[in-house]
């Protein structure tokens, strides 16, 4: 990213460089007096041009024509440039907030959901992400270019023992440091329209997973519970309205609004335990569902 901005900067240089000579051009061409310029017309010529000298001030004055054409595209380079650097920035911004709300977040006892929660009927909890990593982990990414505080590595695992379900999972490899999380952030069509998660998670060391998502505004909501290799691949369930905000974080209206978050993220906090050495977070079939509020559905099954 950085070498493509670097040549677009060079890019863009090149152009007002290029754009200074073609203005220099037309002022010389216009800076001729109105006096100068009757005599020129009135007064006889001085010395006939040869054939070949016209035909090269001919190319010449197309040349500056497609010089011109090329600085117009290139300053429409450079707005879509700047453009680019403020959607950057913005999620530079985002990233932030989210490692800070993992730090911060509220940690809760296991398990995730104590009272199962009313929900709408299965065929109205209709899934709006779905993930089974089967033949790839698309969508999925660790931010720790914007955010220096995030560590960790996503890989693609195939094979019928690396997964839960099918022959797909995504791993989540940690090298655990103070004060660093290990976080896999989702984006992209689905995140605004669920108002639960659902998926399988399995660890190799015992530790602190988090689960969140943030708004449009950076605002953070989420939650922390413990896990351990001996629950294997337990089953994650979580509806937004368990999110509590982060501390760091503020809100208009101190909800969570499912139809603003811009991502969802799992992470490792066990950096904040003072765990150290190597981890791997296995992560299977993860879903974003929506469904009717359960107030709306008091007499339905769960819908998972």
């Amino acid at each position: 990213m950085e070498r493509g901005l670097g040549a677009v900067a060079i890019a863009v240089f090149a152009a007002v460089m290029v754009a200074g000579v073609v203005m220099f051009m037309s002022v010389k061409r216009s800076s001729r007096s109105p006096e100068r310029a009757a005599r020129a017309v009135s007064s006889p010529p001085v010395a006939v041009v040869p054939p070949g000298e016209a035909a090269k001030l001919q190319g010449i004055a197309v040349r500056i024509d497609e010089i011109e054409k090329k600085v117009a595209l290139l300053q429409a380079a450079a707005d879509e440039l700047r453009k680019l650097e403020g959607d950057i920035a913005r999620l530079e911004a985002a990233m932030a907030e989210i490692s800070a709300a993992a730090r911060e977040t509220k940690r809760v006892e296991r398990p995730l959901a104590p009272e199962p929660l009313p929900a709408a009927p299965r065929a109205a909890a209709r899934a709006v992400l779905s993930d089974d990593f089967e033949r790839d982990i698309a969508g999925w990414l660790v931010p720790s270019q914007f955010d220096k505080n995030v560590i960790g590595e996503i890989s693609h695992l195939k094979g019928k023992d690396a997964a839960k379900t099918g022959e797909g999972a995504m791993k989540l490899s940690v090298e655990y440091a103070e004060g660093k999380i290990a976080l896999a952030v989702r984006a992209g069509v689905g995140v605004r329209e669920a108002n639960r998660v659902d998926f399988w998670i399995r660890t190799e060391r015992a530790t602190m997973i988090y689960v969140g998502a943030t708004e449009f505004d950076q605002s953070n909501y989420g939650m922390t519970f413990e896990l351990r290799p001996a629950d294997g691949w337990y089953h994650c369930k979580v509806d937004y309205s368990q999110f509590s905000l982060a501390e760091t974080s503020r809100d208009e209206n101190n909800r969570l609004d499912p139809a603003q978050v811009i991502g969802i993220c799992v992470g490792d906090v066990g950096g904040f335990l003072e765990i150290t050495g190597k981890n791997a977070v296995y992560i299977d079939d993860f879903r974003g569902l929506n469904a009717p509020a359960p107030a709306q559905n008091k007499e339905a099954e769960d819908a998972f």
